[in-house]
């Protein structure tokens, strides 16, 4: 009995969130890639690029179901990350503006998942 009590305190505790990172690398003479992958409840997928203060970035996530959100961060003078504000919210499945500056031009895309399981497309364009 009281090893079916642990086996079901085990379970309940369930599989634990996954963070995956993805660094992009933009081919040469590029602006543009488009990355496809499937992300977990509760999983977190971070996309590392460089880029310079004030060039144009165009980001868009489209996902089955409408899961899937994106957020920017930067780098602030203390190291350390800090996300920016996309319109009303910091979660948002499309955003175009300037990048503000980073520290070592650094910059990061993170995939949150907020309903279920899901597969998505993630386009990033940079300009300027």
């Amino acid at each position: 009995m009281l090893r079916w009590i642990f086996l079901l305190f085990i379970l309940s505790l369930g599989v634990q969130a996954k963070e995956l990172t993805y660094p992009l690398h933009f081919a040469q003479g590029r602006l543009s890639i488009l990355t496809e992958a499937c992300i977990q409840t509760d999983d977190r997928h971070f996309y590392p690029f460089t880029a310079r203060q004030g060039q144009a970035l165009s980001m868009a996530v489209t996902s089955n179901h409408n899961a899937v959100m994106l957020t920017l961060a930067y780098k602030n003078p203390q190291q350390q990350w800090q996300f920016l504000l996309l319109g009303k919210d910091y979660r948002a499945n499309a955003w175009h503006g300037l990048l503000p500056a980073s520290e070592e031009d650094r910059y990061l895309i993170r995939i949150d998942q907020v309903r279920q399981p899901s597969c998505y497309e993630l386009f990033v364009g940079i300009g300027g």
